[in-house]
């Protein structure tokens, strides 16, 4: 068996700032080995230590600064914590049901979503949401209507008339948006 264990803690030390905020580094410690176990025995693997030490200063504005007198006000805090992971695995083997047994059956204490349908969910049909609608061919508008929209007309010593102008489309000359399509532009039919 191949065991690998690991496991990360938050480092504000090796963190990031993006855009203000504090985005902290992961501090990851990983073990790996390989051992040979009967049926029920058990194994410990230890030694993943982290040591970590923080110190914390808090001074009074201008009055921290004075010498000699300054250490009058300020305070120190140290705080360390020392934590070590122990893993413990206990193997169980497990024989492959056999061909036309019945798998176990797992015992509830509650019913699972009790109140709720027996039948599974589904997309509503065309009954429900109607039908689909023909793909319409639209004309685009042609790059001079376009960049004659972006500049304002102007009216005497080049003062603009109207900062924010409609945007003026030209008339669509579609057969699709006039209703007397032919019946072989519509999609979906055969005769196309």
């Amino acid at each position: 068996m191949t065991v690998t264990p690991e496991v990360s803690s938050l480092d504000y030390t090796n963190g990031l700032v993006v855009n203000g905020f504090s985005v902290p580094g992961l501090a990851t410690r990983r073990v790996q080995t390989e051992v040979e176990l009967e049926n029920g025995q058990s194994f410990v693997i230890a030694g993943l230590l982290n040591n970590q030490t923080q110190e914390q200063l808090n001074k009074v504005p201008g009055l921290a600064n004075i010498p000699l007198l300054g250490k009058l006000f300020e305070s120190r805090s140290l705080s360390k914590s020392n934590t070590e992971l122990l893993v413990m695995v206990t193997p169980e083997l497990v024989r492959p049901i056999p061909a036309g047994v019945a798998g176990p059956e797992i015992q509830k204490p509650l019913p699972f979503l009790k109140d709720s349908s027996s039948s599974a969910p589904r997309t509503p049909g065309a009954a429900v949401t109607g039908p689909v609608s023909p793909l319409v061919k639209v004309d685009s508008l042609p790059i001079e209507v376009i960049k004659n929209a972006e500049q304002p007309p102007t009216v005497g010593l080049g003062v603009p008339q109207n900062a924010n102008p409609p945007l003026q489309a030209p008339p669509i000359s579609s057969p699709l948006l006039q209703g007397n399509a032919p019946s072989s532009n519509l999609p979906g039919n055969p005769n196309r």
